[in-house]
Order: structure tokens, then C-alpha cells, then sequence
């Protein structure tokens, strides 16, 4: 892991989930990365621009790195960041379901609590 703390940078967060400063990526601009370079977030967060949490990897070792850092609720089907309703997927707030999608946990709940009053009427 990392020694030192996170730098957070949350201005213009894009669908994926990373900063942009103008049409650029935050994370790549903080160490200014070639195009042929994939950027590596150590710390695990997308926001985070502290350089000694960043390395340069090629997209081959990217790739490979990411599939076997990443847990299985943040390999989504979609790259979206938040249920339809707007709650993130956080470890704490998703469910991952038999076939590998993933469930909103408050979302849930409310869904739960609604037929249950629905089932009393």
C-alpha cells in the first residue's frame, strides 16, 4: 500500500468516476503521461492525484494488474459509478448477485420495505 495520504481532487468527476482538468484526466496530468501509457491508481482511488500513488503500465500489464487488484463488485457489466437512483456501489452499498450484477443495498431495502407495506394495505 501507500505511506502517504491521498490527494483528492473531485472537480468535473466524468462517468467513470475520474477528475478532469478541461478535456484532460486529472490523474494523468499529475504525472503527465504519454499517450502509449495506461495510468495505475495504487491507493485504488480514482480521485486521488498524488503522484506516489500513480505508475505508468502499458495497457497489457494494465489490464492484467487491474484483473487481479479489483474485487468482483467494482468489475461492473456498465462502467456506471451509481445505482439509477443515484446511491454509489460502495463495498458497503452493493449486493453482487448470482449471475455477477450488482444491487443497490438501499435501494433494495426501500424496495423490500415498500412491498411489505404494499402486503399490509
Amino acid at each position: 500500500m501507500t505511506k502517504t495520504e491521498c490527494i483528492i481532487y473531485k472537480n468535473n468527476i466524468n462517468h467513470n468516476g475520474y477528475s478532469r482538468i478541461g478535456n484532460k484526466l486529472a490523474h494523468r496530468l499529475a504525472i503527465n503521461a504519454p499517450k502509449d501509457k495506461q495510468v495505475h491508481h495504487k491507493c485504488h482511488n480514482k480521485l486521488c492525484i498524488n503522484p506516489d500513488h500513480l505508475e505508468l503500465l502499458t495497457p497489457s500489464e494494465h489490464s492484467k494488474l487491474t484483473q487481479r487488484e479489483t474485487p468482483h463488485y467494482l468489475l461492473p457489466k456498465t462502467l456506471t459509478l451509481k445505482c439509477k437512483r443515484g446511491h454509489w456501489f460502495t463495498v458497503e452499498n452493493t449486493f453482487v448477485r448470482e449471475d455477477n450484477g450488482r444491487r443497490c443495498r438501499i435501494c433494495t431495502r426501500k424496495n423490500s420495505l415498500e412491498a411489505y407495506h404494499r402486503s399490509k394495505a
